[in-house]
């Protein structure tokens, strides 16, 4: 047994437990207090299994056990875990034991997700397996019940792996491939046309099926040639502004808009009147679209601002929340859906944009991504100076769960909010987050987030580039 002595005790009399270091932990599972600890009034020493201090970890990092005989070589990966979900099972069919018998038809079962295991959702079960990278993806289960009655039960992967059919290799296809060899062919280089943009007239803003639409004209675009911008994968974002009305902050926002090559972009609380369109239409310019929720609210909480050469957005659905589009991106003809969102302040108010996801979420298809400020947390750890309440997150919590979203890979700043005050008053959290589905996961594999200082609001701005470049 280690001669490490842990220096953290129980206190009996208030019935704390303060967290135990899993270094301290034995071979024979026993966490070892100080001797001289049971001896103090009032104060008891206790031992820990190793199974109790597992039990309270919420994921173990998957690594392999390092020796002095490691080789720092790239190891071959042949099993990978994943998260599937089993639709249409009767009830009568989860227990641990049927659902460890189910899983073993797609691979190693591993463990039951928590809702499934307390039968908390019960549209389909969720269990965690690991399953082999070269064999075949079982899409049912067939089994026999008790009466002798043919079950089918169809099988859902909530993530796969992409792999390159060339090299083998994991995160990218065969055609972004860097190993494959390419046959180089000369060939005569075309010339290219004289594109000219004329500046159009400035419409007047209209009214469609619910929605603001209209154009920032600008002075046009005559380069002698096809924009660049369009053979390039646009940048997208949002920043809650705090206000847009006044001018100087209007024309920071174009510099940050055009230093950082954004061809899509939200602007979260503006507080601008649809009254003012027109005066902030002006200083945008260079003939940006756009769209806003002045139908939904009076302040106009969300505008979503977009190039329509690298952009083209279709079938938009506006909320007092949320904006949702299905965006085109044109240089490549590949298309996703858009959420936009801004959440209310409160917890019952916002239960109407956690209805209006799940609505979208059983009327589209396809790589799906939600973005903005969501005025809520999603876990204890995401917030310092003010304690996290359960019945905060809860609602957010098992809307993405049920809608299968995950958070981005990202960069910069992990909370991405404060109340500006100073000393024991200062707050952090994370209130603005990046989430996608597993399609989004699959077709962008590269993309990821990045959080800014935040500058001219109390908010940090993000960026989230398509194609992994900063």
């Amino acid at each position: 047994m280690s001669d490490k002595k842990h220096p953290d005790v129980v206190n009996a009399e208030h019935s704390q437990v303060r967290p135990l270091a899993l270094d301290s932990i034995s071979d024979e599972g026993e966490t070892e207090l100080p001797e001289a600890a049971a001896e103090e009034s009032g104060k008891k020493t206790l031992k820990f299994e190793a199974d109790d201090v597992a039990a309270e970890v919420e994921y173990w990092k998957t690594a392999v056990a390092w020796t002095p005989e490691v080789k720092l070589t790239k190891e071959v990966v042949e099993v990978v875990s994943v998260w599937i979900r089993l639709h249409g099972l009767g009830l009568k069919f989860w227990g641990k034991n049927c659902l460890e018998k189910l899983a073993t038809e797609v691979g190693r079962f591993v463990k039951c997700d928590m809702f499934t295991e307390q039968r908390i959702h019960v549209a389909y079960a969720r269990l965690l397996v690991e399953v082999g990278l070269n064999q075949p993806m079982v899409p049912e289960i067939q089994f026999l019940d008790e009466t002798d009655k043919m079950c089918a039960v169809k099988v859902e992967y909530e993530w796969l792996p992409v792999i390159c059919a060339s090299c083998g290799g994991f995160v990218h296809k065969a055609d972004t491939c860097k190993l494959k060899k390419t046959q180089r062919v000369w060939r005569q280089k075309a010339v290219q046309p004289v594109c000219v943009v004329a500046p159009p007239s400035v419409p007047p803003l209209c009214l469609l099926g619910g929605w603001e639409i209209g154009r920032f004209c600008g002075d046009g675009v005559s380069n002698g040639g096809t924009s660049s911008s369009i053979w390039t994968m646009g940048k997208i974002g949002f920043w809650n502004v705090r206000g847009l009305n006044s001018l100087t902050k209007q024309k920071e926002i174009m510099w940050f808009l055009h230093k950082n090559k954004v061809d899509l972009f939200g602007l979260l609380e503006t507080k601008i009147r649809s009254t003012n369109i027109n005066k902030f239409a002006g200083v945008i310019g260079n003939n940006w679209s756009f769209c806003t929720n002045h139908s939904c609210h009076v302040g106009g909480r969300i505008w979503i601002l977009w190039n329509p050469l690298m952009f083209q957005l279709l079938h938009i659905v506006v909320d007092a929340q949320v904006i949702h589009a299905r965006v085109k991106l044109l240089c490549g003809n590949v298309d996703f859906w858009l959420s936009m969102v801004y959440g209310f302040n409160g917890a019952n108010e916002r239960r109407g944009l956690w209805v209006s996801f799940r609505m979208m979420k059983n009327n589209i298809s396809g790589p799906w991504i939600w973005c903005g400020d969501f005025n809520c947390v999603l876990g204890s750890d995401e917030r310092i100076g003010l304690p996290v309440q359960l019945s905060e997150i809860k609602d957010f919590t098992e809307c993405v769960h049920d809608c299968g979203m995950f958070d981005i890979k990202a960069i910069g700043s992990f909370f991405t909010w404060n109340n500006k005050q100073e000393g024991n008053h200062r707050v952090y959290s994370r209130l603005d987050r990046v989430m996608h589905n597993g399609d989004w996961g699959l077709r962008f594999d590269e993309a990821f987030a990045q959080f800014l200082p935040e500058g001219l609001s109390d908010h940090c701005p993000c960026l989230i580039s398509l194609a992994g470049e900063v």
